[in-house]
């Protein structure tokens, strides 16, 4: 493009995330060192999900569908774009168009109304993609193409959901299987103090590991999950992502370790399930994870856990006068 000095698409800096019903608006920035003749500019929107289903071991999500993988296709605009300021020719129609753009600035605005569709969401085999794709279309000569991905959150109101604010716990007891000792049972001990947690809260970790073992247990932690669960014509696929882990050390033979105080950071996530999405679905949990010393021994206490985008409102209690 030794022409073009620099092409991209712009959405307003205070738009990082849109929701469904909102309007998707921005131009097209275009810096020429030459005149050239286009005979149009135009935009689509696509927002779709995709499912590798045929290359288990792959991690390419690209646009390059094979015939068995999973697709779906929420929306797809093609727009043509005119210049900020112009008006449309007289006697020209979209086909015969054909016009000369001096070199210099070019901004290109457009918007639409983005439907009701699922949260952004990329995983290692598949995706939710929403997307805008600026095209310049040249007589006789190849086009100028460019793709830039929206993000998009589709509200999950954990204010909806009735147990999103009861509190949630969990309880192993396992026996190590030490040869030819006698040994007591190791306790461990999981709970929050709700169900439902948005970006950016952070989930007050309330553990108690009792070791009533021979042995030493080399440390603990707790770590969040998320389970993807892909839904293809002929097969489906799982995959599962470490997001977070809290450490703590060692506990000798007949001592306990109450945590007090550790906290974990909800990351920047899509809701829980994927709601309006028929090929992705996506769950969180949060795992003990509790190690012996000898024999080979771990003791895992799992918590699910739901992530919404619209946190737990606090309620608040009126002071007596």
């Amino acid at each position: 493009m030794g022409k073009i000095n620099y092409f991209d698409i712009i959405f307003p800096e205070e738009c990082s995330v849109y929701h469904p019903g909102n309007i998707v608006n921005g131009h097209v920035r275009l810096e020429l060192l030459e005149e050239i003749r286009v005979k149009g500019v135009w935009i689509q929107f696509w927002g779709r999900a995709y499912f590798k289903e045929t290359d288990s071991s792959s991690s390419d999500t690209g646009s390059n569908f094979g015939a068995e993988d999973a697709t779906e296709t929420y929306y797809y605009f093609n727009m043509k774009l005119y210049e900020t300021g112009s008006t449309i020719p007289d006697g020209l129609t979209q086909t015969d168009e054909e016009w000369q753009l001096d070199a210099g600035t070019h901004t290109f605005p457009f918007e639409f109304l983005l439907p009701n569709v699922p949260s952004s969401f990329r995983g290692n085999r598949g995706y939710v993609s929403h997307s805008a794709k600026a095209i310049i279309k040249r007589p006789g000569k190849s086009d100028f193409r460019l793709e830039k991905d929206f993000n998009v959150i589709k509200p999950l109101d954990l204010n909806t959901l009735p147990k999103a604010n009861e509190s949630v716990k969990n309880q192993i007891i396992k026996q190590p299987n030490i040869f030819c000792c006698r040994s007591g049972p190791v306790t461990a001990f999981l709970g929050v103090d709700k169900l439902g947690y948005s970006p950016g809260e952070l989930i007050g970790l309330n553990v108690e590991i009792s070791n009533h073992s021979e042995k030493e247990v080399l440390g603990s932690n707790v770590k969040l999950y998320m389970h993807v669960l892909y839904h293809g014509k002929l097969t489906q696929g799982t995959e599962v992502q470490t997001l977070s882990c809290v450490n703590h050390p060692s506990i000798p033979p007949g001592e306990t370790d109450v945590w007090s105080g550790d906290t974990m950071l909800v990351p920047p996530l899509s809701p829980s399930n994927l709601e309006g999405c028929n090929v992705i679905d996506i769950k969180y949990f949060l795992v003990l994870h509790v190690k012996l010393e000898e024999p080979p021994f771990d003791l895992e206490v799992p918590l699910d856990i739901i992530i919404g985008s619209v946190p737990i409102k606090m309620k608040r209690t009126l002071a007596k006068t």
